[in-house]
């Protein structure tokens, strides 16, 4: 168990892992954040946390396997990362302040190269896995939810690894929308066009990524536009085809 001198609130995690038990032990000091605790024990099969002060965060080793741990407790969220022994991520997982599993991620590497990503949020009941190609880019993703497919997308890049469409097929709304993405020559992402149903529904014209314009289309007729400048809104346009009939100033 671990125990806290600074500690505010009291929690207890179950964290079911894969490995065989085996004692931890764990290093922190003040100065680094990372709070402190005794030790890490696992007991049958599931790793055993309990006592941490919000806002606090650490580390911890597998001396067995090897595997590095992470966690930050913040907001009564206990968020947990295990990495292996190369560096690599290879599982994800957060806890409310009751110790129930709220989310998991957990990668899987060939070669030592990413492959794929399952994903569960308990709270939504979904499941999404990733496949992934060679330079570590998603080339499919689907997401069911009670074990319905609910959504796919794919994706599809240029040789310089930049994405240039995405398609999502949503079996909810029966509806498949594109994203088509247009870059610079210099590589930076310089419009973004969203279709539906063969209509334009959505047009992100870029600046740079914190000053752009979304136009906004209805059966690909324009009746909207707003302006960001810093990401923040500034500007709205409404329109009638290629009339403007009225616009709205933010922040003033």
């Amino acid at each position: 168990m671990i125990t806290s001198g600074r500690a505010k609130r009291t929690i207890i995690i179950l964290l079911i892992v894969s490995f065989v038990v085996v004692p931890l032990t764990a290093q922190s000091t003040e100065e680094d954040t990372r709070g402190t605790f005794n030790s890490i024990i696992l007991q049958n099969g599931s790793l055993l946390l309990s006592s941490f002060e919000t806002g606090t965060s650490g580390t911890f080793i597998n001396v067995d396997s090897g595997s590095y741990y992470s966690w930050t407790y913040s907001e009564e969220i206990l968020s947990l990362l295990e990495i292996d022994v190369n560096g690599q991520p290879i599982r994800r997982e957060s806890y409310n302040d009751n110790g129930n599993l709220l989310t998991s991620i957990i990668y899987s590497y060939e070669n030592g190269l990413l492959l794929e990503s399952s994903s569960t949020d308990l709270q939504t009941a979904t499941n999404t896995i990733i496949l992934y190609n060679e330079n570590g880019k998603p080339i499919t993703e689907t997401t069911h939810q009670d074990n319905k497919l609910i959504l796919s997308t794919s994706y599809l890049y240029d040789t310089h690894s930049q994405i240039i469409k995405k398609t999502l097929n949503d079996n909810n709304s029966h509806s498949i929308t594109e994203i088509e993405y247009v870059y610079t020559e210099n590589g930076e992402l310089q419009n973004e066009t969203w279709i539906a149903s063969g209509f334009i529904q959505k047009l992100i014209e870029y600046q740079n990524p914190l000053n752009y314009i979304i136009s906004f289309y209805d059966a690909g007729i324009l009746f909207a536009k707003d302006f960001y400048v810093d990401g923040v809104r500034k500007l709205q346009e409404l329109w009638q085809g290629d009339v403007l009939i009225r616009e709205r100033k933010f922040g003033l």
